[in-house]
């Protein structure tokens, strides 16, 4: 994913999913320090991230990552884009991509399900929601 290189901050938030269509972010959000951003734009490109056999889930997103790919102060007129969030369901394995506000799609991140279930955990360490995801 080359748009995951160009992040230069991320910033992690708990999600309240209503099962309708409707997500709200239920915590705030929490920006990731220089390494944790690093390991995780590593995570993120790696190709063996990715995959494995769908479900038939209903997808409930419990976690959002927004990644800043321009800093605020630069002018993007040039049509670069702002941010890439991606909405991660740990049930299911599957994540929503969405560039600016143009949904891209979804995909499997089974293989590193755990690694981006420990981030959070460690992030929002007193969330009983988060901390009873298997």
């Amino acid at each position: 994913m080359k748009l995951v290189e160009r992040a230069y901050a991320v910033d992690a938030v708990l999600l309240w999913d209503d099962s309708k269509g409707s997500i709200t972010e239920r915590t705030k959000r929490v920006q990731l320090d220089k390494k944790q951003t690093e390991q995780l734009k590593k995570l993120l490109q790696a190709n063996e991230s990715y995959g494995s056999a769908w479900t038939s889930c209903e997808p409930v997103f419990a976690a959002r990552l927004v990644l800043h790919l321009v800093p605020h102060n630069v002018d993007i007129s040039k049509g670069q884009s702002k941010t890439l969030t991606l909405d991660l369901c740990f049930h299911c394995g599957q994540v929503s991509a969405i560039q600016d506000k143009k949904w891209l799609g979804t995909e499997h991140f089974q293989p590193m399900r755990g690694e981006l279930l420990k981030l959070f955990r460690g992030l929002f360490p007193k969330d009983a929601e988060i901390a009873t995801i298997k």
